[in-house]
């Protein structure tokens, strides 16, 4: 929780790419990551470089075993009530 804390510090100061470097050190090589680390950095990135940057990072996260329904509730949850986009795609065609 520490280290989330830093990065959202990091994040208010302007230095988004030492609060990103926080982030994906956090999600590691991606098999270790836990659903809060895609989560919160889906949030991030969402904030930071915008909604598309967000979906994609999404869409690879979706790969990771780590992966569970947390991060597609968490998702669809940002989209919906951020975005204002009832019709939320979570698998493209």
């Amino acid at each position: 929780m520490l280290r989330y804390a830093y990065a959202e510090l990091e994040e208010s100061r302007g230095a988004i790419q030492a609060a990103k470097k926080i982030h994906e050190n956090l999600l590691g090589d991606g098999d270790n990551a836990t659903a809060l680390a895609h989560i919160q950095f889906i949030r991030f990135l969402r904030r930071t470089e915008g909604v598309e940057a967000a979906r994609k990072y999404f869409l690879d996260a979706r790969k990771s075993p780590t992966c569970t329904y947390h991060v597609y509730v968490a998702y669809a949850s940002v989209a919906f009530c951020l975005d204002k986009d009832p019709k939320v795609l979570l698998f493209p065609s």
